[in-house]
């Protein structure tokens, strides 16, 4: 196991390809693990949309409540609110993510109370050997399970770092690409002065529309977010710069950077790309109104594959007497219903932002 764990067991988190290198045994143990290092009677544990994160957070919960620690689980959870919840209930917390890798990748970022960070060198390292070393701690009494929804905590929380008052009126456009976002950003924007629209909101850990990070980098032979090999920062309200940590990969980065078809001409300085984002010419206007055209459609055909799973789901339980003929039909003329009404809020959705672009 000493090889494997090598793989996954990173500077500051565990990540690796689910089930491959990471398992249901691998988080048993390190949830039995994280419960003896910290000592707590009290662990945090949440998770992301990931289809694997179900599975892996049910094995950890299993291996911290047979150390004795009570578990708290918060559910469905961006990072960033787990973190919250270590802080706000003064207890060590896991979060159960791959962030920007691939739908087959699963991690855990693991936190002291307080949301203080468990790395190779506070921690980590200690936990890595006793799961390698296999050994589970049983307690005299397991621990029990507590469910907690902390969404609304943490965006009052989040919402405490700003002068609402001071807001201006704005049109907010967040791509959440599948993600937590969809559920966080929502939340954190309400009774805000903004109009938000939230492109790909559905949380689908497969990540159907576009991958986590649109900017996947081919090096070292796999696929990587740009963030694991450079370093993005904004000096200049219409510059970005991509700092790419290994010179070898100036190549790739630059390519993948023209591949995400941002509209952004990279110019490489030495290691340094620079990305000055180009004024908005009505060539560029048009390319834009497009492309949020194109959204509009990925998103309509989001809702009529909803519509046709629902409406096969009815179907078969029309099939096994779950429920009448009738109900089928009223149900059916219900999500037909459902389904026209947010075509049409897609449609207006679409048409506002596309005459927005245009500067009409």
């Amino acid at each position: 196991m000493g090889d494997s764990l090598d793989t996954i067991f990173k500077a500051y988190d565990v990540r690796g390809v689910y089930p491959d290198q990471i398992d249901e045994g691998v988080a048993k143990k390190v949830g039995n693990a994280f419960v003896r290092f910290t000592g707590a009677s009290t662990v945090i544990v949440g998770h992301d949309m990931r289809p694997s994160s179900v599975p892996l957070v049910k094995a950890f919960i299993e291996g911290a409540t047979l150390a004795g620690a009570d578990v708290v689980d918060v559910g469905l959870a961006s990072t960033d609110l787990v973190y919250f919840a270590a802080g706000s209930l003064d207890a060590p917390a896991a979060m159960f993510t791959a962030s920007h890798n691939p739908a087959q990748y699963n991690g855990i970022k693991l936190c002291r109370a307080g949301a203080a960070p468990v790395g190779e060198a506070t921690g980590l390292t200690q936990i890595k050997e006793a799961v390698a070393a296999g050994l589970l701690e049983r307690a005299e009494e397991s621990g029990k399970v507590i469910e907690r929804d902390l969404l609304d905590d943490f965006a009052d929380h989040v919402r405490s770092f700003i002068d609402v008052d001071a807001l201006r009126p704005l049109k907010v456009v967040a791509d959440t690409a599948n993600g937590m976002g969809g559920l966080v950003v929502p939340k954190v924007f309400e009774g805000l002065p903004c109009e938000l629209t939230v492109l790909f909101g559905e949380l689908d850990g497969t990540f159907p529309n576009h991958p986590a990070d649109p900017i996947q980098v081919e090096v070292y032979g796999a696929n990587m977010p740009i963030n694991q090999v450079a370093t993005i920062s904004v000096p200049e309200p219409r510059l970005l710069t991509v700092q790419v940590w290994d010179r070898s990969n100036i190549t790739s980065v630059e390519k993948a950077i023209r591949n995400a078809g941002l509209g952004i001409n990279p110019i490489v300085d030495g290691q340094l790309i620079r990305l000055p984002i180009p004024d908005l010419t009505e060539e560029r206007r048009k390319e834009l109104a497009k492309l949020a055209g194109q959204y509009a459609e990925k998103a309509r055909i989001a809702v009529r594959n909803v519509r046709r799973d629902g409406m096969d789901a009815l179907k078969t339980d029309e099939k096994k007497h779950e429920i009448s003929e009738d109900e089928h039909k009223r149900l059916g003329t219900e999500v037909q219903k459902m389904t026209d009404d947010t075509i049409k809020e897609i449609d207006t959705a679409a048409h506002s932002k596309e005459q927005e672009i245009l500067g009409k």
